[in-house]
């Protein structure tokens, strides 16, 4: 009975552990500030009226605080894996082309009226590194 209950303690701490090392990482939290990113950017794109744009370009802001913030808080984390810090870094270089694309080019061609363009660079460069983003989250 005595090594029942060692081989169950033993069980039940290391995963307890493992869990809590898993948690690092809020995936699902980053994925989902990720994809209200994409949909507020798509939904910008489409309004033609320049206060639903700006108030889709508040939603993209608060949107890319919440991953940014996600994946910060789990480089952060020392208990966050190396194989997820190095999944982490990664998915950071494709979201920082991402956002300077966005923020550099999409959003003032949807704001200077030149929507087509804006549409060009989302559904060419934009959509492959979503793509990249969403197929390797963090």
């Amino acid at each position: 009975m005595k090594k029942i209950m060692q081989v169950f303690t033993t069980l039940v701490v290391s995963l307890l552990f493992t869990q809590v090392a898993q948690a690092a990482v809020d995936a699902d939290a980053i994925k989902t500030s990720l994809m209200a990113a994409r949909e507020n950017l798509v939904a910008m794109i489409a309004a033609p009226d320049a206060a639903d744009q700006d108030k889709y370009q508040e939603e993209i802001t608060k949107a890319t605080k919440g991953v940014d913030d996600g994946v910060a808080a789990a480089l952060a984390d020392k208990e966050t894996l190396p194989e997820e810090v190095t999944k982490l870094e990664a998915f950071n270089t494709v979201w920082g082309d991402f956002k300077k694309t966005r923020d550099d080019e999409i959003i003032p061609a949807v704001k200077a009226g030149k929507v087509e363009d804006a549409k060009q660079l989302a559904t060419t460069i934009q959509a492959e590194r979503m793509k990249e983003l969403t197929s390797s989250p963090p």
